[in-house]
């Protein structure tokens, strides 16, 4: 039990836990083409791209929140690749807030801009800091909440389903990168996010990993127009009933690219970052012993 308790302080760790009780819930069978067929999942980037992001994160993960700039760089800097975000909120009923919100601004073009605000909103987040990042990134209040409650059981669906993909590849916590057929689970600052893509990439062409950076041209990656219907992933809640198959999925872990300690505490200034984090790790830790002794 100690040793588990450690593991879960580790700074190599660097996520937030995954909720085991969310993460049994799932469609029947889950294979590795699921984890790129977004149904109603944000997505930034065309559906032609050379290369695809799945992006697990948690709008109160400091991880996420601290490697935001890094993530936001890489995505600027690279052509030819598409994010699919894939919300797995675990800390506490703010961060399945946000997610839900977040998931239903893009029916109004505003999940880039709303996403980002976010997670770069100071401290943790509440009903006030969540409606002034929605002010800021210019999304219509009224119109998302009539968005939510139209698809509320969409999203509720889409939550579970991500959940269960986290699950059967083994991801524990958040944030974790899918990276091509590439799994890396932990945080990735600016060069390790790149190196990464551009492994994909080399991959995707038949040349085996890259050995250098892309050096692609910076782009605006394409945001869904406010009118376009995403099709759900489940049609009803009975097909996310089923605990999702057991066993890993036959995706290659990424090697350790793990950031520079210089920036650590670049969103979470000092201190305060590092309590935040800590806390996070024990909660999940405990919550992980308990379900195991219970």
């Amino acid at each position: 039990m100690l040793l588990l308790a450690v593991l879960a302080l580790s700074p190599l760790a660097a996520t937030t836990q995954v909720s085991e009780s969310d993460a049994s819930v799932g469609p029947a069978e889950i294979d590795k083409a699921d984890f790129y067929k977004p149904g109603i999942a944000p997505v930034d980037g065309p559906a032609t791209a050379e290369v695809t992001i799945v992006y697990f994160m948690d709008y109160q993960c400091p991880q996420c929140r601290r490697y935001t700039p890094d993530v936001e760089r890489a995505k600027r800097e690279e052509r030819g690749v598409r994010w699919i975000y894939r919300d797995i909120p675990n800390i506490g009923p703010k961060s399945r807030d946000a997610a839900r919100l977040a998931i239903a601004s893009q029916w109004q073009g505003r999940h880039r801009a709303f996403h980002h605000a976010l997670m770069t909103s100071p401290g943790r987040l509440s009903d006030d800091t969540i409606r002034e990042a929605a002010a800021k990134a210019g999304v219509d209040w009224a119109r998302l909440q009539r968005d939510l409650a139209n698809r509320s059981r969409e999203i509720d669906a889409l939550l579970a389903h991500n959940a269960a993909l986290a699950d059967w590849a083994g991801i524990v916590g958040t944030p974790a990168f899918l990276i091509g057929e590439t799994l890396a689970d932990g945080a990735l600052d600016y060069k390790g996010l790149k190196a990464e893509i551009a492994d994909a990439r080399a991959r995707a062409r038949g040349s085996g990993p890259a050995a250098a950076d892309s050096g692609d041209a910076p782009r605006e990656a394409d945001e869904p127009s406010g009118d376009e219907e995403a099709k759900p992933i489940v049609e009803d809640e009975a097909n996310v009933a089923a605990t999702a198959s057991a066993g890993p999925a036959p995706f290659e872990r990424a090697e350790p690219r793990r950031p520079q300690q210089g920036h650590a505490n670049r969103d979470f200034a000092g201190a305060a970052g590092a309590i935040t984090a800590l806390l996070a790790a024990i909660a999940g830790a405990f919550l992980l012993l308990r379900r195991r002794n219970s």
